[in-house]
């Protein structure tokens, strides 16, 4: 029998279950699917042993757009099955789709990615190098210029060729020299942010030290927290040269307090950067600060305190003298050390003063062997003075050795004193060491013969002071050439020479030069503690020697002084200039 489905149930037990299954006594047909043919899922309910509907996904041929699937099919038996109405049918999952098709358009996709990518670095290769032979020339042209000047263009050519191991070099130092315009610096600082390779990155903070660019100074800060040590090394190296005075502070702070080995090279930037600075005063006030309020950062108050040590100044000397005294061995064996680094001999009266009272005997050594370097350099004391300082060390030693040691320090000083004390001592001292201490006094007595005299008062004329007569740094490059010294290419080598001034008061330098290059170096003048800071004089050939004024001396206290002269900054690949002499006259005395 068959059902309406929209007949009303006519009894109770039918109205209750209006969505329990009807039994429907029709045939069920099979159609026959063909091989090629792709099956279509038929929904059949039937009933389990328990009477549980369950419904089974049968396929059936799917009809062809052309040709009809559905043929001929052939009647089954009669099947009891029951039909769910269709508000209640079991919904059953599609089978998933055919993901054949979905991965070749992945591979696709991929391949044409991969095609664009190669297109571009092949078209990125092309750009970089069509033209690199013209590009190469240039550089090669810019590196052989003494004075190479370039455009933007040229700016890029110098930093693409930073990339290249063979040229780097040649580039960064061509680019450090190159002139044009402020623009270059721009691109220059500019390019920092795009380089992150070790060897690159280096060479052209290097690069931004040498042209002393100061608006990097904030970003080259940063790269003092660079992984890299080689990084941070040219960091520091390039921040002695762009920091300002204003920037100093910051720079200070960013000292480390567990440098390692590293330390002497940051000690020798800072040291850089007050020896090059305008107002080398006003930079050891600010060092001096920052090693003050380091109190609980140790190591950075060794750094400062050497730093301080080789600068000199009246803020360093009083920190230094301090902690010559401290109460801790280690911290004394520390500053003494430092001092006997000193660039001046300022602080040789604290060395003698605190010897009689130091009890370490490592102390007392380290002592006498930073009064012998002290006394070497230049500084406020005349020859006399030092004199009496290194003996005051012979009369307070203890030992055997310290007097030994001692003696080595007085004879390090050129004056009349050193002369008495030797021929005082073959008449009071040991009768074995009579003859060699005769010998050591005639000696003494023939050096002071090399001591040049300075008329006082101002109607003295000028005193010259020959090159031939001048003591030149040992091993150094100078050179004595027909009475001119000449070959100042190293910044350590110095000219000095022994003169007597009997009094008090100013006294006029003048220096007799030759210099024919067009870019000119700087040097400097030390005498009495005293600093007179010149440029070099072009003059119209390597002999045509003329004399400039370098500056006024006021001399302290009658006596022997060291006057030396030495380079400040040198010109690029040449000569500080010919030297012929030095002339020392009272102020306002005759020519």
């Amino acid at each position: 029998m068959s059902v309406n489905p929209n007949q009303h149930p006519t009894s109770a037990s039918e109205a209750q279950d209006t969505r329990r299954p009807i039994l429907v006594d029709e045939p069920v047909l099979a159609v026959a699917v063909e091989a090629d043919e792709e099956a279509v899922p038929v929904l059949l309910v039937e009933e389990d042993e328990s009477g549980i509907p369950v419904a089974t996904a049968v396929q059936a041929a799917k009809p062809a757009p052309t040709e009809p699937l559905v043929r001929k099919a052939e009647q089954t038996d009669k099947v009891p099955a029951r039909v769910w109405p269709a508000d209640v049918l079991p919904v059953i999952p599609a089978p998933a789709r055919p993901v054949r098709r979905f991965r070749l358009s992945l591979h696709v996709i991929l391949m044409v990615f991969a095609a664009m990518v190669l297109g571009q670095f092949a078209l990125i290769s092309y750009m970089k190098f069509a033209g690199r032979g013209e590009r190469l020339q240039r550089l090669e042209e810019l590196a052989a210029s003494a004075t190479p000047a370039g455009s933007d263009l040229d700016v890029k050519v110098l930093l693409e060729f930073l990339e290249s191991p063979e040229q780097r070099d040649t580039a960064a130092q061509t680019l450090g020299r190159l002139q044009g315009g402020s623009f270059i610096n721009d691109m220059v600082l500019a390019h920092l942010d795009q380089v992150r390779t070790l060897p690159v990155c280096a060479k052209l903070v290097e690069v931004l030290g040498e042209r002393k660019i100061t608006s990097a100074f904030q970003p080259v800060l940063e790269l003092l927290k660079d992984y890299r040590p080689e990084v941070q090394r040219q960091a520091w190296t390039a921040l002695s040269r762009i920091t300002t005075l204003e920037n100093l502070p910051a720079l200070l702070q960013s000292v480390p307090g567990d440098s390692g080995s590293e330390a002497g090279h940051i000690v020798r930037s800072l040291v850089s950067l007050v020896e090059k600075a305008d107002d080398r005063a006003a930079v050891t006030r600010l060092i001096a600060s920052a090693y003050e309020a380091s109190v609980k950062n140790a190591g950075r108050r060794e750094i400062l305190l050497k730093v301080l040590s080789k600068t000199g100044g009246a803020e360093a000397l009083a920190i230094v003298s301090a902690a010559i005294a401290d109460p801790a061995t280690a911290v004394r064996q520390a500053a003494i050390y430092a001092v006997a680094q000193y660039p001046t001999h300022d602080l040789l009266p604290v060395l003698t003063a605190r010897f009689p009272e130091e009890t370490d005997p490592a102390c007392r050594e380290y002592l006498i062997l930073a009064v012998i370097e002290l006394i070497s350099q230049p500084g406020p004391h005349s020859q006399n003075t030092l004199a009496r300082h290194a003996q005051s060390l012979y009369a307070n030693a203890k030992t055997v050795e310290e007097r030994q040691t001692a003696l080595r320090a007085i004879s390090a000083v050129i004056a009349p004193e050193t002369a008495t004390f030797y021929r005082d001592f073959a008449e009071k001292g040991d009768p074995a060491l009579r003859k060699e201490a005769l010998e050591m006094s005639a000696i003494f007595q023939s050096k002071l013969g090399r001591v040049i005299l300075i008329p006082a008062g101002p109607g003295g004329g000028a005193t010259s002071l020959p090159a031939a007569q001048a003591s030149t740094t040992l091993g150094g490059h100078l050179q004595i050439d027909n009475e001119v010294l000449s070959n100042w290419v190293v910044e350590t080598d110095s000219a000095s020479w022994l003169v007597l001034f009997p009094a008090t008061g100013a006294y006029e330098v003048n220096v007799y030069q030759a210099q024919d290059r067009s870019e000119l170096g700087t040097y400097e003048i030390l005498l009495a503690g005293q600093t007179l800071l010149t440029t070099a004089v072009k003059t119209d050939g390597p002999d045509d020697f003329k004399g400039f004024v370098a500056g006024t001396v006021n001399i302290p206290e009658p006596g022997i002084f060291r006057l030396t002269l030495r380079p400040r900054r040198l010109p690029a690949g040449g000569d500080l200039f010919r030297l012929q002499k030095l002339s020392i006259k009272a102020a306002g005395g005759k020519p």
